[in-house]
């Protein structure tokens, strides 16, 4: 048989009322609402009181041995076998087992039942409503039970008996001492109702029949003896203080042992009354009515058919209702074995009323109909709809008990289903639950009812029940649902609402019952109507409450921003308490913060554009000025911070509005303000600067971190935003960094003005001083000095072998403490730069950039609304001049170069100055800015300082002049330098290189700007700062200092000593001014500044090992006289060719310097830093220079072919326009701003630099110059001439072939001559 089917459709009155295919299922109250008519109700109920009257104790015919000669029970399988169901004690079904119990057993339960009422009496848990009884009872439970003396008597009572004669004696006192009325009736009365308690103490108790007969007889044989005393009697747990008319004494003239069917004297009468709401007079007259029909023969009559219809299985269940067969069997042996019972009470009993009838007056046709009236009416009067427990009346008990074993509806899954309906019918009937009184019926049923795990298994009751019982439990998870709606209602008030009361109950008592998910599971009923309808709740309260927000704006022009965003908080923060309130969905599917997340954002957003144009024109009327940007950002916080959580609970939907491009402009706005602040924080950090470091171990000053810490809170402040259109926080950024990157200019060029400025004043105090002592020359030939082989940076060297007349070595420069901070600073904001690379990623930006260009088709100007036009930038370097006039008396110039734009009409910048030359090499860049598509004239001066002391009055004079016309047309706009040769107006060429980048609206470029502008900055500085010894470095390694040591004519023979000691000064004096930056300078820094004068001495050394190659360029200047052949002729700006010997010193002194003093067993710079390129070329010197003119030609002719392969693969692989030499490499290449905009190429760059690494055509190339120079030397010169003519003309055609191949394969190519 399938339990479900069966259960879903048991009559045919309601076919499929719980099948799937109907959603709205029937309620309680449809289908199980009593048919019964009221008169057919109370005629029923009526006759079972009275069939209860008559066979009361009082009127039983006592039978000696009638308890023990029982017809043989029908007995039910399994577990009713041992006992059987005989009433309902108080509070509910009492299960009593009627077990073989000894009188011993029972007396001594009896005893602690006993002492337990009288403990209840005592403190009034229990209520006696006549006063001497109550007095009595205390006065014995005193006496034989706190007594321990007495006590002792109470524990060897053996028989009941005994204790009914010790209550006797203490009444009695009690009554002599408080006497009132008729003595000898109120002490019969007392002992009646004292045996009548024992009685049912022994009910409870669970005591055999015949202890229970022996109590009862004795009661008979009291009221035998003494006048009729019937009185009412109280139950053992009435809690009622009212007296009733059966606490008095009741004098009948009718014969005892027989019924009067009196009202007063008929238990529960008067309940009864109240519970029909009939008049006492009109009751009398209807039992008098009723008793002529009712008879214990009638009611066994009636039985005894419906026991042959069970029998025949034709009673009111069959067994197509129940899931077995052994199910059915036991259902029908119990009703069978309880007719039984009641056979052998009624068919033994004397008492009868009427006479018998053959028509049904006691047994109702539709017993579960009737019994389910009754109960509606029980429940009705006991209980109200506020209840919170269920308190039922000893009355109430009763009829609940006696009528529903009368009516054979007790069977256990019976008489719950009706219990459970009858209270969905009365006082459960509201649309809510009532928990705690749902939750005491069930308990109530659970103990009284279904008091066997069995039992409580409602998968398994007969259809019919668990019918009943699952439509009694869907109704209850409706209201349920109700509960959950209503509180939903308050969702937003200031008091959240508690779901878990109802949720638990529902879990607990609903959701886990056995039938109820069977039924879910086989028919797949689900709740999701409540589930729609309590999210129409939550929407709806959420609705309600966004529109009670609404209430709070101003609808006038008071209305500000503040206003919108209070009611923004007002959301975010409501949706944050529901979430941490709510942490789990309800009922496993409604999530409710999501629901109300969804409602009120999407509103408030749907809502916000209208309210911020109101805002916008109020704020225009009112203050005549816009919104503040800090204001509307955090505004947009609060709704990006809306938005996020709307797209957690609504993925499927877009956000109502593009909030990023309502709130740009005011992006742009702050971002304005941002660029104002970092060109202001610049310049009060140059005018309030004192230069000084932070501490001592920080070498830097309080600048760098103010710039760097606006900056950096800049860029925060935006990236807090969360701005989620890239687009628009890329430009932002790049606004920001294009700020920075001007005022890093304005920052970088001023540092380097007063590090110059520092260095001059400090030079103008030095000769000052020289002046008022000595020459330098004098004091350069008169010091003694000490031999030592190794050196520090950290203490003089004073070991020197001493000699009558020494070179004396000047003081170390004095650096200004500003002055190393200042570099400090620059080499610190190189770094922070780069930290700012990392942080904020340049590369991601740009390429953010690029895409919104290529979808809007926009320009930078236009694409980012800038107040001033972009510029394009030139960087000008000066290389060299070659055969500039010579002002000083050895034909030579301390020659520098100044510019100065005709736009700007002032100087742009100046190089340093480079001593006793008229090929002087500078190789210094500067950079001119100039507006888009302008043209300007570039004026270089070539100038002399003169090292006389009247330079004050005479002033610097001119070399010569050459002016360059700055015009984007005639300059690639790549980045890359563009040769360019100036004939000075007076004698001589100076050599530059012109780079051409425009400004670009890009992250990248201005990094690269900025890095530019810091690292040269740096790197001019640490050339000022190497400058001031270079000059004794020059002294040093010359012709004097060599001089010295070989004699005019090369007569003297030198030790190794000596040669070491010739250089020791040097060592000395560099050391001396090392120590000092040393204390000032940062570790990297300090190597930089050891590098660059390494730089030097190596340049100085290349000066004096042989002449430049541009001396062989004018024939006409030189003489042709060989040096080798004893000529004392010399080279104009260069002197007499060395001798080997002299050549072998100067590369000893190299080795000293290298080793000995600048690498220092590993405490100075890398030695692969120390042996670089440059210093790889010198050493190609000493294996030719004792070469003759022939061999020396015969290796030119060999390389030759090499330098032009060179020259190609130079032409090649490099813009044509750009000078062929080994700096067009990754030096070059370095020099352009994009280039130095990425981080990652700048440290690859650094790599590839020092790497001493060179192909072998490089190597050549610089071979056959050496080579070339040697001859020079050699006075080869018109060789020389030659060869470099011819190599000119070659270089010019491999330029043209190059040009026109590239032409050839599409390539925009512009030739500058």
């Amino acid at each position: 048989m399938k339990r479900v089917e069966s259960t879903i459709s048991t009559t045919s009155t309601t076919p499929s009322v719980l099948s799937q295919n109907n959603p709205d299922l029937p309620s309680v109250k449809d289908l199980y609402s009593p048919t019964v008519s009221p008169e057919d109700l109370y005629s029923y109920s009526l006759k079972l009181l009275i069939l209860e009257y008559i066979n009361e104790p009082r009127f039983r015919v006592s039978k000696s041995g009638s308890l023990n000669q029982r017809q043989h029970l029908y007995t039910r399988p399994g577990d009713m076998n041992n006992g059987r169901i005989t009433r309902l004690g108080s509070g509910g079904n009492d299960i009593i087992k009627e077990d073989k119990n000894d009188d011993g057993t029972a007396l001594m339960v009896l005893k602690k039942k006993l002492e337990s009422y009288l403990n209840k009496v005592t403190i009034n848990q229990i209520s006696i409503s006549n006063q001497n009884y109550r007095r009595s009872l205390m006065k014995y439970y005193n006496d034989y039970y706190l007594n321990p003396t007495l006590r002792k008597t109470m524990n060897e009572i053996k028989r009941p008996e005994d204790m009914i004669v010790y209550f006797s004696k203490t009444a009695s006192s009690q009554l002599t001492k408080f006497q009132s009325g008729n003595f000898q009736n109120e002490l019969y009365g007392q002992i009646s109702k004292f045996i009548f308690l024992l009685i049912e103490l022994a009910n409870a108790s669970k005591a055999s029949s015949l202890f229970i007969a022996r109590l009862n007889d004795y009661e008979s044989s009291l009221k035998n003896r003494s006048q009729p005393l019937h009185s009412k009697r109280n139950s053992v747990y009435q809690t009622s203080n009212k007296l009733s008319v059966d606490d008095k004494p009741y004098i009948s003239g009718a014969s005892k042992n027989v019924p009067t069917f009196r009202i007063e004297q008929i238990t529960h009468s008067s309940y009864f009354s109240e519970l029909f709401g009939v008049d006492p007079l009109i009751l009398q007259q209807d039992i008098a009515k009723m008793s002529k029909l009712v008879s214990n023969d009638q009611y066994c009559r009636e039985l005894r058919q419906l026991h042959t219809s069970i029998k025949n299985d034709e009673g009111p269940l069959r067994n197509t209702e129940f899931s077995s067969d052994d199910d059915y069997e036991s259902w029908k042996l119990y009703l069978l074995n309880e007719m039984v019972i009641v056979f052998e009470k009624y068919e033994s009993r004397s008492v009868n009323a009427g006479k018998s009838s053959e028509t049904f007056n006691i047994l109702p046709k539709n017993p579960r109909d009737v019994f389910t009236a009754l109960m509606v009416k029980v429940f009705e009067k006991d209980c109200n709809y506020q209840s919170t427990s269920l308190n039922l009346t000893q009355d109430a008990l009763f009829f609940l008990s006696k009528f529903s074993k009368y009516w054979m509806v007790d069977y256990y899954s019976t008489l719950a289903s009706i219990i459970y309906t009858s209270m969905n019918l009365t006082v459960l009937g509201d649309e809510e639950i009532n928990i705690p009184l749902t939750e005491n019926l069930f308990s109530m049923i659970d103990l009284k009812i279904l008091n066997r795990d069995i039992y409580k298994n409602t998968s398994i009751w007969n259809d019919r029940d668990q019918k009943q019982w699952i439509i009694n439990m869907l109704q209850t998870e409706k209201r349920c649902m109700n509960s959950l709606d209503n509180l939903l209602s308050g969702l937003f008030s200031n008091t959240k609402p508690k779901f878990s009361p109802v949720l638990s109950f529902y879990y607990s008592q609903v959701e886990i019952d056995p039938a109820i998910l069977m039924f879910k599971k086989y028919t797949h009923f689900t709740n999701k109507n409540d589930i729609r309808r309590l999210k129409k709740t939550i929407f709806k309260s959420a609705e309600l409450y966004y529109i009670s927000l609404l209430d709070t704006i101003p609808k006038d022009k008071g209305l500000e921003i503040q206003h919108i965003q209070d009611v923004g908080e007002k959301i975010l923060q409501c949706i944050k308490d529901i979430q941490k309130r709510y942490t789990k969905p309800l009922l496993d599917k409604i999530n409710i913060s999501f629901i109300a997340a969804d409602m009120l954002i999407a509103a408030y957003a749907t809502d916000f554009p209208s309210m911020m144009k109101r805002v916008e024109k109020y704020y225009k009327i009112n203050n005549d000025e816009s919104i503040a940007p800090v204001n509307a950002l955090e505004l947009y916080s609060l709704l990006k911070e809306l938005r996020d959580v709307y797209m957690q609970v609504q993925s499927k939907h877009r956000f109502p509005f593009d909030l990023e491009s309502m709130f740009y402009k005011y992006m742009r706005n702050i971002t304005k303000e941002i660029t104002k602040n970092v060109k202001s924080v610049i310049i009060t950090s140059l005018k309030n600067e004192r230069w000084q470091r932070i501490n001592d171990k920080t070498p830097f000053s309080h600048s760098v971190l103010d710039i760097f810490k606006m900056v950096n809170e800049s860029i925060d402040l935006i990236n807090n935003l969360g701005w989620e259109n890239f687009y628009q926080l890329a430009t932002t950024f790049t606004l920001i960094l294009k700020a920075f990157s001007d005022d890093i200019k304005i920052y970088s060029q001023s540092t380097l003005k007063l590090i110059q400025t520092d260095l001059r004043q400090s030079s103008f105090n030095a000769l000052k001083k020289a002046m008022e002592d000595h020459t330098l020359e004098d004091r350069i030939m008169g010091s003694d000095v000490k031999d030592k082989k190794k050196w520090t940076f950290h203490e003089m060297k004073k070991a020197l072998k001493s000699e009558p007349e020494k070179r004396a070595i000047p003081p170390a420069f004095e650096y200004r403490e500003g002055t190393c901070v200042m570099l400090n600073d620059l080499e610190t904001m190189i770094k922070m730069v780069n930290e700012l690379d990392e942080k904020i990623g340049p590369e991601t930006i740009s390429q953010e950039i690029e895409k919104g260009k290529a979808s809007s088709g926009l320009k930078d100007k236009k694409l980012m609304d800038l107040e001033e036009p972009l510029k394009q930038v030139y960087s000008v370097r000066v290389v060299e001049a070659k055969d500039i006039r010579g002002y000083g008396k050895d034909g030579t110039s301390n020659a520098s170069v100044s510019l100065r734009c005709s736009t700007k009409q002032r100087e742009s910048g100046m190089t340093g100055v480079v001593p006793k030359t008229t090929n002087p090499v500078w190789d210094e860049e500067f950079e001119i800015d100039l507006p888009f598509n302008s043209t300007s004239n570039l004026t270089f001066n070539v100038w002399h300082h003169s090292s006389s002391r009247l330079k004050a009055f005479t002033g610097d004079d001119i070399c010569g002049r050459a002016t360059l016309i700055l015009d984007p047309k005639h300059f690639t706009d790549d980045g890359f330098p563009n040769s360019r040769t100036l004939d000075l107006d007076t004698q001589g060429q100076l050599f530059v290189q012109i780079s051409l980048e425009t400004e670009k609206y890009d992250a990248l470029f201005s990094f690269g700007r900025s890095y530019r502008f810091l690292s040269r900055s740096r790197d001019r500085a640490v050339e000022l700062v190497v400058g001031k010894f270079s000059s004794y470095v020059a002294y040093s390694i010359s012709r004097q200092t060599l001089q010295s040591i070989c004699g005019n004519a090369q007569h003297l023979h030198p030790t190794d000593d000596n040669i070491y000691d010739a250089i020791v000064p040097l060592f000395d004096y560099l050391n001396s001014n090392l120590t000092i930056l040393a204390t000032q300078l940062t570790d990297e820094l300090l190597i930089m500044v050891m590098l660059k004068a390494w730089f030097s001495i190596l340049k100085t050394a290349d000066n004096l090992l042989l002449p430049q190659l541009s001396i062989a360029k004018n024939k006409l200047a030189l003489t042709k006289n060989s040096i080798w052949k004893h000529d004392t002729a010399t080279l104009p700006g260069y002197g007499r060719a060395l001798t080997i010997k002299e050549v072998e010193i100067v590369f000893n002194w190299l080795d000293a310097l290298c080793i000995d003093f600048f690498y220092n067993n590993g405490e100075g710079p890398p030695l692969q830093d120390l042996k670089n390129k440059d210093y790889q070329k010198l050493l190609l010197i000493p294996a030719f220079y004792d070469k003759s003119s022939i061999e020396l030609k015969k290796e030119v002719q060999r390389l030759t072919p090499s330098y032009y392969k060179y020259i190609e693969k130079k032409y090649r692989d490099n813009n044509p326009n750009i000078v062929v030499s080994r700096k067009l490499t990754s030096v070059e290449r370095r020099k352009t701003i994009m280039k130095d905009s990425f981080r990652k190429t700048r440290e690859q760059l650094d790599r590839e630099a020092p790497d001493g690494s060179i192909d072998t055509l490089e190597r050549d190339s610089e071979l056959l110059d050496i080579i070339l120079r040697i001859l020079i030397a050699k006075n080869e010169t018109d060789f020389v001439y030659q060869h470099l003519h011819e190599r000119k003309l070659k270089r010019k055609v491999i330029a043209i072939t190059s040009i026109a191949d590239k032409v050839s394969k599409g390539h925009r190519v512009k030739y500058k001559k």
